[in-house]
């Protein structure tokens, strides 16, 4: 069953509230049989590091013999030990104003909510082990199995936005819209299977993971005009058939930045993790003043890499830096002229975008 309701109450002659909730189920990730062929003895990947000091794989000899280990020991790609797959359902819920005043002018406030459950993702190194020194290979949770890519349906969404649209109908030759969102997105797994997965620092717990979503946009303005020109309005004939019905109408988009993880490149933690979060240096702050392609974040907030004698703990909570925004407005013209077949209106349109 998937419940929806929907309510709806004129306050005033112009003023109405609406109000919804719904439950909406997906299927999620099905792809069962082409994750399971890819392990052995039908398939398999292994996993090699090139060292650091007296490389063995150099620009002449990329992939050499030497390279691969004379045991492999091969990756695997699983589904949950426990063959569970609940379904991904997403309540959605609203809560709008709407008032009409000044003739033809509309003004709407809403909330807007949702959360999501049990997104599917996948932990792709779900057999690393725990921060701490030592073979690595060793230490795993299965220890005859490299890395374990895992399918997973634990992911909680949450999302809330207010939002207002302000609406201008077509009075004396001017028609306008303009909308600004307020929202925030925050999540426990930061992509879904096709994303590229569970971008978590310790695939096995994720209670350090919530934070918000690198799809969080925090902000959005979209405005539109649409403007009757005045001139040859009245004229008749062929110099009313070319010059009048002329319309200009343009649209400006304003957005915050999207989030984005600051991750180390090198293995602190000694325990062959993909998404190591560099701890935070006491004092120093993730923000920088002025955000701008000369400065993202604070550099000086993170230590530099470790000397490999110790490894760091993975308690790093999740704190995603805020990117680029961005900008769009766009720009036609078009005319509204008689069809000279079935006496209807036909339109010609020429744009450009900036």
């Amino acid at each position: 069953m998937s419940p929806r309701i929907g309510l709806a109450y004129s306050l005033t002659p112009s003023t109405v509230i609406r109000s919804g909730y719904g439950i909406f189920y997906f299927g999620g990730q099905f792809d069962n049989i082409n994750i399971l062929q890819l392990n052995p003895p039908a398939g398999g990947s292994i996993t090699v590091t090139n060292p650091a000091t007296s490389p063995v794989a150099t620009i002449e000899t990329p992939v050499p013999a030497s390279l691969f280990p004379s045991n492999p020991i091969f990756n695997a790609v699983s589904l949950p030990p426990d063959r569970r797959h609940p379904d991904t359902y997403v309540q959605n819920w609203n809560l709008q104003v709407g008032h009409e005043f000044g003739g033809g002018n509309l003004l709407e406030v809403t909330y807007v909510g949702s959360k999501g459950t049990h997104v599917d993702t996948s932990y792709q190194n779900f057999n690393q082990p725990d921060p701490g020194l030592g073979n690595i290979q060793a230490r795993r949770p299965y220890p005859t199995i490299g890395r374990i890519r895992m399918q997973g349906y634990g992911i909680d969404t949450s999302y809330n936005a207010l939002q207002a649209r302000f609406e201008r109908r077509l009075k004396e030759g001017v028609s306008a819209t303009v909308a600004y969102s307020w929202s925030h997105l925050i999540d426990n797994g930061g992509e879904t299977t096709n994303g590229g997965g569970c971008i978590c620092q310790n695939p096995r717990d994720r209670s350090i993971e919530r934070a918000s979503g690198l799809q969080d946009q925090r902000h959005s303005l979209v405005t539109s005009v649409v403007w009757e020109l005045p001139f040859a309005k009245h004229m008749k004939g062929a110099p009313g058939y070319f010059l009048a019905g002329w319309a200009l109408d343009g649209i400006l988009t304003l957005q915050s930045g999207t989030h984005f993880n600051v991750t180390q490149s090198f293995d602190g933690q000694n325990n062959d993790g993909l998404f190591e979060r560099p701890n935070l240096v006491p004092g120093q702050v993730l923000g920088v003043p002025n955000q701008g392609p000369t400065g993202w974040f604070n550099v000086n907030a993170f230590p530099g890499p470790t000397n490999g004698e110790h490894a760091d703990v993975w308690d790093v909570a999740a704190q995603p830096v805020g990117g680029a925004g961005d900008s769009c407005a766009e720009s036609d013209t078009a005319q509204e002229f008689p069809d000279a077949v079935r006496g209807e209106p036909a339109v010609g349109v020429s744009g450009g975008d900036f």
